[in-house]
């Protein structure tokens, strides 16, 4: 009874439980498949040597040192034997076997499978095991085992504790026993098959029995190493137990590249080639579904042919549904002109095909042409073989363009009525049968109005063609637009606020009216408060010298006729409607105001003008 340890794998963050078996029993019958030790045998198909090998006399292939690495754990008859378990020749030293392995692994344990014949199974006895470690410059001791099983004579297999080996293997040696020299007949290394278990060590974001495949894990993390699964998920693009497999509509080794879009299914194709997995879209055909159907074909991978009274030379019709692109041949109908309507054509031998008239199957027709229930859209005429005229559309073309469409002549398409050209300014909509909104103006739409203009809600009204305010402007503006403040000396609704006389410069802000700072005898924030004082000094002015003020006089009195000027002739908009007596008085009344505030500021210094 040997027993086997306990193993534990961590595998990016997860810790798997390796199965505990308690005991194991030397016997002829097989014993723990792999699947109960939850490991692979690594060793299976690896490159294996031997010391020495016996040649008998007619088996030259006879015991090469791969027997033991073949998957055959018995041998049941000598000719089995030679072909399934390796013999060291019986001339040499003492013999030895290897197996070697590349990538590196991690083993957990091992099993050695003794010859099953009645002949030398004690050949086995007291054989040593030696681990050697992946990389030279490793310091650690290799795992060396050496048997003591009495009972190896019993032929079987023995199961080698689990080694607690830390490090990668590159190679595990198996030789017989040291004082096997003593006896020639002992120096003889058989075995018929070895088994290591455990996993391949592969470099990080690689998996796969020689490592050569490449982990598709989300995020860069590391996959199973046998399977190639990822514990967090695919990486986008991929799909899969194993992650190797490009999600729906991708293909190629990165899964980078794009399915045609016309294969059919989801999209789907194989991730190699890129050939579309589930056929194609209905009007196309070809390994990657890349070509339309032919001239003259339609439907599911082509198979369907037009039918033969499509109109035209060539009776062509849609690739997908096999709908005529032309009209029907004379007294056939339908959208694949496969309806037999008589009808449908008129005249002599009917011969004539009536043309788009409305009613049934788009059509009804009578004995002469004429189409009794009128014409499709964008048709007009007894026979309905005008198009619309400039201007008109829909049924018998009774519908008139929106003269809000761009251009002269309103053009609109004639089935629809949508304007060809465009809007006018100031109007929306396929047909620009809807104004602008309230808050915006021009081509499209696209203008804000101005946010000085008077609204509700704040929010500001103007005219959609040209954006004129249309309730006028908010306090300190004027202008057609609103986009101007008031002049100098005026302020409030329209600008038609003059600043107060208390003010010392004459100005004031254009919204409020206020000002600073104020003449002696007048308070308040716009200086309308009060009166003159003539013998008090002006606050803010200096009165060092009479020399100055009547520099500052006159400084006021070249503004005070420029602003007249400019008030005249840049008034707002609306103070057009006034008449011209009343913008003189205005004028000279202003011009009095300024005076009389010059004359205070003189005599506040005892100066005469």
């Amino acid at each position: 009874m040997l027993d086997i340890v306990e193993k534990e794998s961590e595998i990016k963050g997860l810790s798997l439980n390796i199965a505990k078996t308690e005991s194991m029993t030397i016997s002829k019958k097989p014993q723990a498949p792999s699947c109960k030790i939850r490991r692979r045998n690594v060793a299976l198909k690896q490159k294996a040597h031997q010391s020495s090998r016996y040649k008998p006399r007619g088996f030259s292939q006879a015991f090469q040192a791969g027997n033991a690495v073949d998957g055959g754990t018995f041998a049941v008859s000598k000719e089995v034997f030679r072909s399934t378990c390796t013999h060291t020749d019986p001339n040499e030293d003492l013999g030895w076997w290897t197996v070697e392995f590349s990538p590196p692994v991690d083993i957990t344990r091992f099993i050695l499978y003794n010859r099953d014949d009645s002949c030398c199974r004690h050949r086995l006895k007291n054989f040593r095991l030696t681990v050697q470690p992946a990389y030279e410059h490793n310091t650690s001791t290799p795992y060396k085992y050496t048997d003591t099983n009495k009972w190896i004579s019993l032929g079987g297999h023995t199961v080698v504790p689990s080694p607690r080996i830390h490090i990668p293997a590159r190679e595990v040696r198996i030789d017989v026993a040291e004082n096997a020299a003593e006896n020639r007949n002992n120096t003889i290394l058989s075995l018929c098959e070895v088994e290591i278990f455990g996993e391949i060590h592969c470099p990080p974001g690689q998996f796969g029995l020689a490592c050569e495949r490449q982990c598709n894990c989300i995020d860069g993390e590391n996959c199973f190493v046998h399977s190639g699964g990822c514990p967090f998920g695919c990486a986008p693009g991929y799909a899969g137990e194993d992650c190797w497999d490009c999600e729906a509509g991708r293909y190629g080794d990165d899964c980078l590249q794009i399915c045609n879009a016309t294969c059919g299914g989801d999209s789907s194709c194989d991730r190699n080639s890129g050939a579309c997995s589930q056929g194609c879209h209905t009007g196309y055909r070809g390994k990657y579904c890349e070509s339309e159907c032919p001239l003259g074909t339609y439907g599911q991978d082509c198979a369907g042919r037009c039918s033969i009274t499509c109109g035209g030379i060539t009776n062509a019709c849609d690739r997908v549904n096999g709908t005529c692109l032309e009209s029907c041949d004379p007294g056939f109908g339908g959208k694949q002109c496969d309806l037999e309507l008589s009808n449908m054509t008129f005249g002599h031998h009917c011969v004539k095909q009536c043309s788009d008239c409305n009613g049934d199957n788009n059509r009804t027709y009578h004995f002469d042409g004429v189409c009794t229930n009128g014409c499709e859209d964008g048709y007009w005429g007894g026979m309905c073989d005008s198009k619309c005229p400039t201007g008109q559309y829909g049924a018998n073309c009774l519908q008139f363009c929106s003269r809000n469409c761009r251009g002269s002549d309103n053009a609109c398409d004639r089935f629809n009525g949508t304007c060809t050209n465009g809007c006018e300014d100031g109007y929306q909509g396929d047909k620009c049968g809807h104004k602008c909104s309230n808050e915006t103006y021009g081509p499209l739409c696209e203008n804000e109005c101005s946010e000085n203009c008077e609204g509700y809600n704040n929010r500001s009204v103007c005219d959609p063609v040209g954006g004129a305010c249309i309730n006028g402007c908010k306090d300190g503006y004027w202008g057609g637009m609103c986009d101007s403040e008031c002049f100098v000396f005026t302020w409030g609704k329209d600008c038609r606020e003059s600043c107060s006389n208390g003010c010392v410069h004459s100005t004031c802000h254009h919204q409020t009216g206020e000002c600073a700072p104020c003449f002696s005898g007048y308070t308040g924030s716009k200086c309308d408060i009060g009166g003159p004082y003539l013998n008090e000094s002006v606050e803010g002015v200096d009165s060092a010298t009479p020399a100055i003020t009547v520099a500052a006089a006159v400084g006021l009195c070249v503004p005070m006729v420029v602003a007249v000027v400019l008030v005249y002739r840049y008034r707002p908009v609306e103070d057009v409607r006034e008449t011209e007596e009343e913008d003189t008085d205005v004028t000279l009344r202003n011009m009095q105001i300024k005076r009389q505030r010059l004359e205070r500021l003189v005599a506040s210094q005892s100066l005469t003008l």
